[in-house]
């Protein structure tokens, strides 16, 4: 993933100025890099397009997510241009993510003695398909995600958040084997929306692999891990993969029990935020499998795919 910050120049004349244009560094955040922005922070004052004051950007990230600055370029007032290009200051985040800054103009202005900050994270989306199974431990709000719940979903809203290239990990949470009806689909679809059995309205919603290629782009993909805690669909993990284009991948090769899924599911999560400075998914997932071995019966078989021999990292 790349992340970067781009400067540009704006010479428009000021409707604050009567007599001189407001020289404005134009700072953008490139949003098509799995990250969501949050906030803008700095020290400095920062203008609509027009030239219009908005206020100053607020020193550190406000409580009150109202109060955030996320537009996805902001105006800085700048006082001479500079030969050389000049980038803003990054977050932690990108720096982590292996990210650059890039100007964007041959010449750029400097702003008034200003730090920026572009606050951001990366997208987890989580569909509980529902029935018995409990909710799902994911959660990497402590690495900076932004986790993305849906429940029981309609497929026209799975696959319109799956098509969001902010997120970079998916996890789905429920059945993946229609017992009731011909098993043509083992492994091929998941059960995204299971029937309200007080709603007689109320119909199955399932999700095969196919729908979902048309809905992740043709490049190179944004998912960075697929987590199907399902029954089956390790058995189809090439066709899963292929269809996300992820680097990696888990889930189960036969139907599996709930307890399993439910104990595996909790250890996995809780090895990944164990992880420290090397967040590899693989070593995760053999320590979550050596904690809950004992409790594996013949058929319960977890399934674990990379791309490529390199590890895949969050």
């Amino acid at each position: 993933m790349r992340a970067c910050i781009l400067l540009g120049v704006d010479d428009r004349p000021s409707s604050q100025t009567s007599s001189t244009n407001l020289r404005c560094a134009v700072v953008s955040l490139n949003r098509n890099d799995g990250f969501v922005l949050k906030s803008w922070t700095g020290n400095c004052a920062y203008f609509d397009a027009n030239g219009n004051y908005l206020g100053m950007l607020p020193e550190s990230l406000p409580e009150d997510p109202d109060d955030w600055i996320s537009d996805d370029t902001i105006y800085v007032k700048c006082l001479k241009a500079q030969p050389t290009q000049m980038a803003s200051a990054m977050t932690d985040m990108a720096v982590l993510a292996g990210a650059s800054a890039e100007g964007a103009a041959e010449t750029l202005l400097l702003p008034t003695v200003a730090f920026l900050k572009a606050l951001v994270s990366k997208g987890l989306l989580l569909i509980e398909g529902g029935g018995a199974l409990e909710k799902s431990k994911a959660d990497l709000k402590t690495w900076g995600y932004q986790t993305k719940p849906l429940e029981r979903p309609r497929a026209f809203e799975a696959l319109k958040e799956i098509e969001d290239r902010t997120n970079v990990v998916f996890v789905f949470n429920g059945h993946g084997l229609d017992e009731t009806g011909p098993q043509t689909f083992d492994g091929d679809a998941i059960l995204i929306h299971e029937k309200d059995p007080d709603d007689e309205d109320d119909n199955d919603v399932w999700l095969h692999w196919r729908a979902v290629i048309d809905h992740v782009s043709d490049d190179e993909s944004n998912y960075d891990f697929v987590y199907l805690n399902t029954c089956s669909c390790g058995s189809k993990y090439s066709m899963w993969q292929a269809a996300f284009r992820s680097d990696a991948f888990f889930g189960w090769y036969f139907p599996v029990r709930l307890t399993t899924m439910r104990t595996f599911d909790q250890y996995f999560w809780e090895e990944i935020l164990e992880l420290k400075n090397e967040r590899k998914i693989r070593k995760a997932y053999e320590s979550a499998v050596l904690r809950c071995q004992a409790q594996f019966m013949p058929d319960d078989v977890p399934v674990f795919k990379q791309k490529t021999a390199v590890d895949v990292e969050l």
